[in-house]
């Protein structure tokens, strides 16, 4: 099940909200002629301009620690929202990520302890052909609730069509 699947290690932008120096994601290799290229099978949960299913470059790492992303290839199309939740999760939670998975959005979740108490981060994947104009509607009334706070990892979709168009 995980032949040619290796995990290689993004690195965030020092100045972002959190202090992580690096995440691992999965990947799958991919050939081409001599060269190793990889496809990105995670949303990443702190690394922006990364989607999930990017095609991506890497190098080995300078610390011997493994791979290292270099520079994405191809992007995917796919939008990447990062969701911090309270913990345990508001009662309204189910009924706006309903609305989310809906529309084809699917999340990788991963808790942590923030300075106001425990949080569960998402990852959410968002596919090309979704209406980003829809998404951001939802992620937006959801806020105002209190049921979330979203940042935006990676846009790649245009605002009013979907990727690609």
């Amino acid at each position: 099940m995980t032949e040619n699947r290796i995990k290689i290690r993004l690195l965030p932008q020092p100045e972002d909200w959190h202090d992580y120096v690096g995440e691992r994601v999965w990947t799958k290799v991919l050939w081409g002629g001599t060269r190793k290229i990889f496809k990105i099978l995670n949303s990443p949960f702190f690394t922006r301009g990364i989607s999930r299913l990017d095609i991506v470059d890497v190098v080995p790492a300078p610390d011997g620690s493994g791979l290292d992303y270099a520079s994405t290839i191809q992007k995917s199309g796919h939008s990447n929202i990062w969701l911090q939740v309270p913990s345990p999760l508001p009662k309204a939670f189910k009924y706006y990520w309903s609305a989310l998975q809906e529309l084809g959005c699917r999340y990788e979740g991963h808790e942590m302890d923030t300075e106001d108490g425990k949080k569960i981060l998402y990852a959410v994947d968002v596919p090309a052909e979704t209406d980003i104009d829809n998404i951001l509607s939802i992620l937006e009334r959801a806020q105002d609730k209190d049921v979330w706070i979203f940042q935006i990892g990676h846009l790649a979709h245009n605002r009013g069509k979907p990727a690609g168009n």
